[in-house]
């Protein structure tokens, strides 16, 4: 049986993040909505999105919350989607900082495998 699951990164500009996933060529539905994931499974959201390799759309809730349902999707989808969000947060700092102020950055793995981008300002 597949279930719901929930990102653990909260989404604060959903139209920012739906702009990049358009970017990456996914196709992006926008506005309030109710998706179906595996089985009955329905998720109320106010905007959706089916990156490349999934079988069912992610959801994205109102309160930012990315809600998807993993089951039947190719390999290395999951990297897919964390990329995508990398993309997004970067896109957000650099709104918080310009970028010809940043003198250099970088990608640093952690030990439990996540990333964290270091600006150098």
């Amino acid at each position: 049986m597949s279930h719901i699951s929930t990102y653990k990164q909260v989404i604060q500009n959903i139209t920012s993040f739906l702009d990049v996933c358009e970017s990456k060529g996914y196709s992006v539905r926008r506005g309030t909505q109710t998706i179906r994931q595996f089985g009955s499974n329905e998720v109320n959201c106010v905007g959706s999105f089916l990156p490349d390799g999934w079988r069912y759309r992610i959801a994205i809730t109102d309160q930012g919350e990315l809600k998807y349902d993993h089951f039947g999707s190719s390999r290395n989808t999951m990297e897919s989607l964390g990329l995508t969000i990398q993309e997004y947060n970067e896109v957000e700092l650099n709104k918080a900082i310009p970028y010809d102020e940043i003198q250099n950055h970088y990608i640093e793995t952690l030990n439990n495998g996540d990333r964290r981008v270091v600006l150098e300002y």
